[in-house]
């Protein structure tokens, strides 16, 4: 039986906070919703997967938004989305005056230089402490976690990590409905603690002679169509730009870059950002309970000229290549 998610969720919308006018799927996981949410919100992320999907962000207000007066100081929502501006002569200019010393053949280290790039101006150290924070399962109402101990503290922050790895790689028994025949996981690189994480080996793209490692978040597979999607997945509470970050395209150009993604006959990758907070099931309920919001999901072509040129011509950067003129400009 279908299950109505706005029906199911329509009792609890005030006590999570959605603004009236926000459009778009709202997909919530938290550890105490019934089986039948859970089931519908795997519905609605896995869709989100295959297809483009409008999302609501439960951080950001809707273009349309009108406060009905019951937001607070404490719980501010960013304006509506603007796309990240990029210009890529100055990118590239800058990206030349700060190359590494010793870059790491790997995909996290060549993301976190393209971050250190436009960081000073699009997040600083209080972003970055603020996504840790988020990344441990510190959240609103959690006064628990700091009278525990440190082992106590510990312990928390494992689950609360291995909690939302298992539920951000969870797709259920989504891929046998018909609407995604062929389709098959392939590699997670979420880091399961019950599973070993295995890497990919990027031959045309090496720091020196070192091929770059790879293990993308979510691998998808067409056995049919041979096509490919690669999904990464951030967590975040600052601000969102409508296209996303440029350290998280060019971690997934580099997926793209896979000797059998590039054999893939069409590739398509997600950037997934989420967000957690702690809250109170109902207005009326004492105890907060932390719930996994997903904020944006953007899909791209990576094997579009402009996109292409612009990370290949900056991984030429990091790797230690003198790299060239940029003839096309990114798209926004």
């Amino acid at each position: 039986m279908a299950i109505d998610f706005a029906a199911a969720f329509a009792s609890r919308e005030k006590a999570l906070g959605w603004p009236d006018h926000q459009t778009g799927e709202r997909i919530v996981f938290c550890e105490r919703q019934t089986y039948g949410k859970t089931l519908q919100a795997l519905e609605k992320r896995v869709a989100s997967i295959f297809g483009p999907t409008e999302i609501a962000d439960r951080w950001t207000k809707p273009r349309d938004y009108k406060p009905d007066g019951n937001a607070t100081a404490s719980d501010p929502l960013y304006e509506p989305a603007r796309p990240f501006k990029v210009d890529p002569a100055q990118f590239i200019k800058r990206a030349h005056m700060v190359r590494p010393a010793e870059p790491e053949p790997t995909v996290s280290a060549f993301a976190q230089w393209l971050y250190s790039l436009y960081s000073t101006t699009h997040g600083d150290v209080h972003d970055r402490e603020r996504g840790i924070e988020t990344e441990r399962g510190i959240g609103q109402g959690l006064s628990e976690f700091f009278h525990a101990d440190m082992e106590s503290r510990d312990e928390k922050m494992e689950q609360r990590r291995a909690y939302r790895r298992r539920k951000l790689c969870e797709l259920g028994d989504e891929l046998q409905n018909p609407s995604f025949t062929g389709w098959e996981l392939v590699h997670s690189g979420l880091h399961l603690l019950d599973e070993l994480t295995t890497w990919y080996s990027v031959p045309d793209l090496c720091v020196g002679n070192v091929p770059l490692r790879a293990s993308p978040d979510l691998l998808f597979l067409n056995r049919v169509t041979g096509e490919v999607i690669v999904v990464e997945i951030k967590s975040s509470e600052m601000e969102i730009p409508s296209n996303l970050w440029p350290n998280i395209w060019g971690q997934l150009w580099c997926y793209a870059q896979i000797p059998f993604v590039r054999e893939a006959s069409r590739v398509t990758v997600v950037g997934e950002v989420w967000g957690e907070r702690w809250i109170r099931e109902s207005q009326r309920a004492r105890s907060t309970y932390p719930h996994l919001f997903m904020r944006a999901s953007v899909r791209r072509d990576p094997r579009a000229k402009a996109f292409d040129q612009f990370f290949r011509e900056l991984f030429k950067l990091y790797a230690g290549g003198g790299g060239g003129w940029l003839p096309c400009p990114i798209p926004q």
